[in-house]
């Protein structure tokens, strides 16, 4: 497992923990019962390999915050 600290580390309101590691890192954590999912930001987005439905839920609640949208691998937008 990558191990790698973390400068920023939140709650959730729903229980989760979202940690960012921003020296010489674009990857951040989302943690909630037993998953797992990795965060890759380049390229102006953010990469979530295989999202399950809980995860683009998620996803959608931050790009919201953010004015962005939520696209899958086919060009897809999720509403």
């Amino acid at each position: 497992m990558l191990k790698m600290p973390y400068d920023i580390e939140t709650t959730m309101a729903d229980g989760g923990k979202l940690e960012f590691g921003l020296k010489n890192s674009l990857i951040a954590r989302w943690k909630n019962k037993d998953k797992i999912v990795w965060l890759v930001f380049r390229k102006g987005g953010i990469t979530i390999s295989r999202p399950d439905e809980e995860i683009i839920v998620k996803a959608k609640e931050i790009a919201v915050k953010l004015g962005a949208k939520v696209q899958g691998d086919e060009l897809e937008i999720y509403n």
